[in-house]
C-alpha cells in the first residue's frame, strides 16, 4: 500500500477479493530509499530534511494504515499489516512468493526517471512468484472475476496466468476464451477441456488472426463481453534495472479499462 491516489480503488479491488474468496489479505506498505535533492545542501541541512521526510512517511503510513483497517473491518476478511522500506519493486517479487496473488495499480511513469529506475510496481509481473492483478486508473470496480476473458496462446506465460487465475475462474460466471483463429492446432479446445477437468464451464471464441493487433482485440472482445477481467501471459524480459514488454502486453497494461491478471 503506497500513499497516492489509485490507493482506495487498489484497496477496494483486493478487499471484494478477498472476501469473495474467504483469502488473508496481507497490506504491504513500502518506501523507496530517500534521496536528497540537490538544492539540499550542507550535512546539517541535509539531516533536516531527512527528519521531515522520516516524520511525513510515518504520517502517510498511519493514514494508510487506517483506511486498511477500516476496509477490511468491514468487510470481515483476516488480514495483517507489513513495512518495508527499499525498491517497491523489489518488495512485491520477495513478498509474492508466499502469496497467491500481487494486487498492484498501473503506474503510467511521469519522468524520465520512471523509466530508467524500472521502479514501477504495475511491472512487477516480471519477476514475481505469483499472477499480478493490475487494477487501472478511474472507476471503482465492485466486481473482478465474475466476467473473465482468457487472451489465450500456447505459451508457457499464458499457460501461467490461467493456472495463477484457477481459484477467480472456479467462481465465475462466465469464462470466455479468446485465441487465433488462423491456428490449425485448435488451442481453444485444449484449454478449454482443461478448464474443464478442473471445473470451469468456458466459451472459445477464435476472433483475431496474425494481421491483427491482437492487444486491441482483446480489449475490444472484453468491452464486447462486459468482462470485468482479462488473464494473459504477459511477455518481455526483465534485467537488473531494464524492462522491456511485449508489443501485445505492453498495449494492453497502457489501455485497459478493466483489471488484468499477468503472469510471466
Amino acid at each position: 500500500m503506497a500513499y497516492d491516489d489509485d490507493r482506495e480503488r487498489r484497496l477496494a479491488t483486493a478487499v471484494a477479493l478477498a472476501k469473495r474468496h474467504g483469502a488473508h489479505l496481507v497490506g504491504l506498505f513500502t518506501k523507496s530509499p530517500y534521496v536528497t535533492p540537490p538544492a539540499i545542501v550542507g550535512r546539517s541541512a541535509s539531516a533536516a530534511f531527512l527528519r521531515e521526510l522520516e516524520v511525513a512517511l510515518r504520517e502517510q503510513e498511519q493514514d494508510v494504515r487506517a483506511e486498511f483497517d477500516r476496509a477490511i473491518a468491514e468487510a470481515g476478511v483476516g488480514a495483517e499489516w507489513l513495512h518495508h522500506h527499499g525498491d517497491v519493486t523489489a518488495a512485491l517479487a520477495f513478498h509474492s512468493h508466499v502469496s497467491d496473488l500481487l494486487v498492484v495499480s498501473r503506474t503510467p511513469p511521469e519522468t524520465v526517471e520512471d523509466v530508467v529506475s524500472g521502479n514501477r510496481p504495475d511491472h512487477v509481473m516480471m519477476t514475481s512468484g505469483c499472477g499480478t492483478l493490475i487494477v487501472p486508473e478511474g472507476r471503482s470496480h465492485a466486481e473482478t472475476g465474475t466476467r473473465v476473458l482468457i487472451a489465450w496462446t500456447r505459451t508457457r506465460e499464458a499457460a501461467r496466468a490461467v493456472h495463477d487465475a484457477l481459484p477467480i475462474l472456479r467462481r465465475a460466471s462466465s469464462v470466455t476464451i479468446l485465441t487465433c483463429r488462423s491456428s490449425r492446432e485448435r488451442p481453444g479446445e485444449v484449454i478449454r477441456a482443461y478448464l474443464l477437468r478442473h471445473g470451469v464451464m468456458a466459451e472459445v471464441r477464435a476472433d483475431f488472426g496474425d494481421n491483427d493487433e491482437p492487444g486491441e482485440v482483446i480489449l475490444d472482445h472484453a468491452q464486447d463481453r462486459s468482462a470485468d477481467l482479462v488473464v494473459m501471459g504477459a511477455y518481455g524480459h526483465s534485467r537488473l534495472r531494464e524492462l522491456v514488454l511485449g508489443g501485445t502486453t505492453a498495449y494492453v497494461l497502457s489501455r485497459t479499462t478493466i483489471p488484468v491478471l499477468m503472469s510471466h
